[in-house]
């Protein structure tokens, strides 16, 4: 049986690389190199990730992939400002549904005065 925690870390070595590769991701490369430095500490957790997805091509890589993405983007106040973005991002979009009811009502009106008044004002 292989060692989890080579298979685990060599999961970690290999995004690594390809982030080095392509010069993407430095702050997820920060979480591994402190991941592979605190070998000793994860030796159970890369245990339990082996038990529970060796047998899914894909999935000890992915979950790993996940949490150095979550380590490296993600802290409480980047979790508070989402939520406020999306606070704000639901009142502005009410606003805009009301403005444009009232766009609506006055370019309703423009047309019914243009159709009866014989007055016209050179809009489309």
């Amino acid at each position: 049986m292989p060692d989890p925690t080579q298979v685990c870390e060599d999961a970690l070595r290999a995004d690594k690389a390809y982030n080095v590769e392509n010069a993407i991701l430095p702050s997820e490369n920060k979480i591994i190199d402190r991941l592979l430095a605190r070998r000793v500490e994860l030796v159970s957790a890369y245990a339990e990730i082996y038990e529970k997805l060796h047998d899914r091509e894909h999935g000890i890589a992915t979950i790993l992939g996940i949490v150095t993405n979550v380590a490296a983007f993600w802290n409480p106040q980047k979790v508070a400002d989402a939520r406020d973005a999306r606070v704000r991002l639901q009142k502005v979009n009410h606003e805009i549904a009301e403005l444009a009811m009232d766009l609506a009502g006055l370019l309703e009106e423009r047309s019914e005065i243009g159709n009866s008044s014989g007055f016209a004002s050179d809009t489309h």
